[in-house]
């Protein structure tokens, strides 16, 4: 698997964040932005597994 570029990340976390400026993100580090991608990552893969246990 290759590696999630800087690129890749900014616009996750603009669709994520849409009200947020767009430079707000880009002048994140790189490290921020992936802490941020992995925790909202995590959120969601922690709500679909309620859904899924909701609907058994």
């Amino acid at each position: 698997m290759k590696p999630i570029t800087r690129d890749v990340l900014i616009n996750a976390l603009l669709r994520y964040f849409p009200e947020t400026p767009r430079v707000s993100i880009e002048a994140m580090s790189d490290e921020k932005l992936r802490i941020m991608f992995q925790h909202i990552n995590n959120e969601n893969s922690f709500k679909i597994r309620q859904m899924d246990y909701i609907s058994i």
